[in-house]
């Protein structure tokens, strides 16, 4: 059980980075294109999916205790965003002009809606994110994709072994 998951995990980070290469090799910054729309909300659920309803009908006569998909989806969740967490962390310290286009877009969007934000947190709020924002990290930036997928994913891996759960 645990190879298996970690086999789907390592498809999970995998089949990430490729996707985020062949988004690089047609000229696209992939964080700003994640910002928009991110493969991952996709990538997560349908290995997660794969690899519980795979365990059941080949390795387990058909059976899937609630347990088993909590453990096995969690191993397939924590390796591939290890994986993707590590890649993007070296990436983006390799390529830091990435990171800084990828904050540009962010702090115009802010900039551009700034009176309504200083509006609904105050102006203090609104500047003090701002400058968060301007000084984030490869290593920040890669942390709170991780733990933001890892939520998503966790979410998936409940309702994942909730529903193909059957002794």
């Amino acid at each position: 059980m645990i190879k298996q998951g970690v086999l789907y995990g390592v498809g999970i980070g995998v089949f990430l980075i490729l996707a985020n290469a062949l988004i690089v090799l047609i000229g696209m910054n992939a964080l700003v294109l994640a910002s928009k729309f991110d493969i991952a909300y996709l990538i997560i659920p349908l290995f997660i999916v794969l690899c519980l309803f795979d365990f059941k009908k080949n390795k387990n006569a058909g059976k899937l205790h609630f347990w088993q998909g909590l453990l096995l989806g969690g191993i397939v969740m924590v390796i591939g965003l290890l994986i993707y967490f590590i890649y993007q962390w070296v990436y983006l310290g390799y390529n830091p002009y990435v990171l800084k286009e990828f904050i540009e877009v962010v702090v115009e969007k802010l900039t551009n809606q700034a009176a309504v934000l200083q509006e609904q947190v105050g102006v203090e709020a609104y500047e003090s994110r701002l400058l968060q924002i301007k000084n984030t990290t490869a290593l920040e930036y890669a942390g709170s994709q991780f733990f933001k997928l890892s939520l998503i994913g966790s979410i998936i891996v409940l309702i994942s072994s909730v529903f193909l759960r059957r002794s």
